[in-house]
């Protein structure tokens, strides 16, 4: 007989889990999409910085970037993964 009184009590707190549930599905959807974009951005970033005309010098037959420009760019885009 007790079963039959906590019936009510166990339905409502399923309902609560399941929209809970949704929410955070919802929220991971969000999160998916986020994600694929910033790893978008990145992936954009790592083009830019590994291009060849970031410092060119005539007398060069290959452009070359300067070392500590180079460091600081691919530190931003490690920022910018790790923010993924």
């Amino acid at each position: 007989m007790n079963e039959k009184i906590h019936v009510p009590v166990y339905h409502a707190a399923m309902e609560a889990a399941q929209g809970e549930l949704r929410e955070i599905a919802e929220n991971m959807n969000r999160l998916r999409a986020r994600q694929e974009k910033i790893y978008a951005a990145a992936e954009a970033l790592k083009q830019v910085v590994g291009s060849p005309a970031l410092v060119s010098d005539s007398r060069r037959t290959a452009p070359v970037a300067m070392p500590s420009q180079q460091a600081a760019k691919t530190v931003e885009v490690e920022r910018v993964a790790a923010l993924a």
